[in-house]
């Protein structure tokens, strides 16, 4: 039983010099008040640096609604340029992110629910306006044989609606969005890209009717808006 309470209290003794850092010490003086004080100064020293900076695991701190990767968002979107990187944690300062909460709030942007819209944002344009990847042309031996008889199978431009007729489908797509109460279930950001609302404890008590007719509201909203976005720019 001594045996067994001297070898407790060595494991007790070697954890307190391991927190302590005094490992380096000489035994009689791992525990001396020198050695304890310059323990107290470190840990004080590591407080102020903890308090100074953040982990990229502990954002949700700060932004306590958010999920997915905060950090490689708010770096790209915001432009946040005060962190560091220590093998592969970001670290980002405590200071600088409470100014980004609060301009945020201050500008009524709920972090989350933006987070969803730019994602969404790049989907539909994805979906609506084809994108052309060029591949590098291999030096191997192709793989395929196309025939000499085959040219000139293509198609001309497809016509532009006019902006008028754009705009008259969104004016009755605003009309239904009124007389039906759509704004309950439907946000419109900066007058041109609508979502519909979610929430998850309440999401299942919508009907499905409800839901679908939201959801293709939303789809020829932003079809007609990005159509009149190209139609804009086309005319510049």
């Amino acid at each position: 039983m001594d045996d067994q309470i001297k070898k407790e209290l060595s494991e007790l003794r070697d954890a307190i010099v391991y927190l302590a850092k005094t490992s380096d010490y000489p035994r009689p003086e791992q525990l001396s008040y020198e050695a304890i004080n310059k323990a107290t100064g470190e840990y004080i020293r590591l407080t102020k640096l903890r308090d100074k900076w953040i982990a990229e695991s502990e954002l949700y701190d700060i932004f306590d609604t958010c999920h997915g990767n905060i950090g490689s968002f708010i770096r790209h979107e915001f432009e946040f340029s005060n962190y560091y990187k220590q093998g592969r944690e970001y670290f980002y300062n405590r200071n600088d992110l409470l100014a980004l909460a609060k301009e945020l709030k201050v500008r009524n942007v709920n972090l989350p629910r933006y987070m969803k819209l730019k994602s969404e944002e790049e989907q539909f344009v994805k979906k609506v306006v084809a994108t052309e990847k060029v591949k590098v042309g291999s030096k191997k031996k192709k793989t395929f044989k196309v025939s000499d008889a085959i040219f000139n199978i293509n198609s001309t431009d497809f016509p532009f609606p006019s902006v008028d007729l754009i705009k008259e489908d969104i004016e009755v797509l605003m009309r239904k969005y009124k007389e039906q109460n759509l704004s309950e279930y439907i946000d419109i950001y900066q007058g041109n890209f609508a979502m519909v609302k979610y929430d998850y404890d309440l999401e299942k008590y919508v009907s499905d009717k409800v839901t679908r007719v939201c959801k293709k509201w939303c789809d020829n909203f932003n079809y007609a808006n990005t159509a009149l976005k190209i139609i804009n720019e086309h005319n510049k």
